[in-house]
């Protein structure tokens, strides 16, 4: 407390016992509270320009220790919570109102390692959410293993996400993470590029079971635990239907001009427009979207595996409407 002391009348050398509302950010910041969370405890106090240091040590210096309980949700062991910890602790707690979402967590992290720590979690801990958490402690709120086992995700995905990795290799592709959903029945649910990131936290270009399980949205799990509740199983007729329906790579062999098996910038671009999709201009964003392994052209699998969903309607309907190569077009768009 002493270190408190002094360290506000840093701010306040005349004794006066308030301290500006800026100037007390700052003394928060040097607590080792978070500036964010320092801000959003003063608006919600409505401090106006100053603060009274009394009301300011009774509210804010009276919270609790939360290291046990932290303890307790750390169910790895290794003094942070991962993402699917704190959403578990949450639903241990009995908030259920309070899903935590990417955004939550990486409220909490504040050093974008993946994971919290208890310092962060105490820091970035929102007021409100501070009082229920401290409200549930003061009622005489104890670990339970009962309820905390019932927190964890009910359905076991590993069967199901081996069924979707048709490549064997313990992870999913972009691809097969698209053809997944499908199979699944989610139509509206069209996984893109920022979709795939979401999962693919370590950004190596695929998606583990972990990755998959820790990071898929509160709302998607349920819809796929809904599935799995109600007896869904790998139907390989539903998968095979899930594939792209249209064979693009006598398409990609046309527009490969330099017969090396990949299409570079200026290839994709007439392809592009050769195929007729003149709103469509093939920006250096756009062909390093399908350039996933950065080598500077695309190979057939890349262009399958990339092709936006919207992109892919369109051309497949080009070739189910009977489109061929014409080396004239093609002459033309040079």
């Amino acid at each position: 407390m002493e270190a408190v002391h002094q360290t506000f009348r840093q701010f306040d050398p005349e004794g006066t016992g308030v301290i500006r509302k800026d100037l007390l950010v700052a003394v928060l910041v040097e607590l080792g509270i978070g500036e964010a969370n320092a801000v959003r405890y003063l608006d919600g106090n409505n401090s106006g320009d100053k603060v009274d240091y009394n009301k300011f040590l009774s509210t804010v210096f009276a919270r609790k220790d939360l290291s046990k309980a932290f303890a307790c949700f750390d169910s790895s062991g290794d003094g942070f919570l991962q993402i699917e910890e704190l959403r578990r602790a949450f639903r241990a707690i009995g908030f259920k109102k309070l899903e935590v979402t990417e955004d939550i967590f990486k409220s909490f992290d504040a050093n974008n390692d993946g994971k919290v720590s208890l310092q962060e979690f105490d820091q970035n801990l929102h007021p409100k959410t501070r009082k229920m958490l401290e409200a549930k402690l003061d009622s005489g709120f104890t670990f339970d293993p009962e309820v905390w086992a019932k927190s964890a995700p009910t359905v076991d995905l590993s069967k199901a996400f081996a069924c979707f990795d048709t490549s064997g290799d313990g992870f999913l592709q972009i691809d097969e993470l698209r053809r997944a959903f499908r199979a699944m029945g989610f139509k509206k649910l069209e996984v893109s590029d920022d979709i795939f990131k979401s999962f693919d936290t370590n950004n190596d270009g695929q998606v583990s079971l972990q990755e998959f399980d820790a990071n898929l949205h509160p709302k998607t799990r349920k819809m796929l635990e809904a599935k799995l509740d109600n007896g869904f199983t790998f139907d390989p007729e539903a998968w095979a239907k899930s594939a792209p329906t249209v064979d693009l790579s006598k398409a990609f062999a046309c527009f490969d001009t330099s017969g090396d098996g990949s299409l570079q910038i200026d290839e994709l671009k007439r392809a592009f427009r050769a195929i007729g999709f003149k709103k469509l201009e093939v920006t250096q964003e756009i062909f390093q979207s399908f350039d996933s392994n950065n080598d500077g052209n695309v190979s057939l699998q890349e262009f399958e595996a990339n092709l936006h969903p919207k992109t892919r309607k369109m051309l497949e309907a080009k070739l189910d409407n009977g489109f061929t190569f014409d080396p004239v077009k093609w002459a033309e768009t040079a």
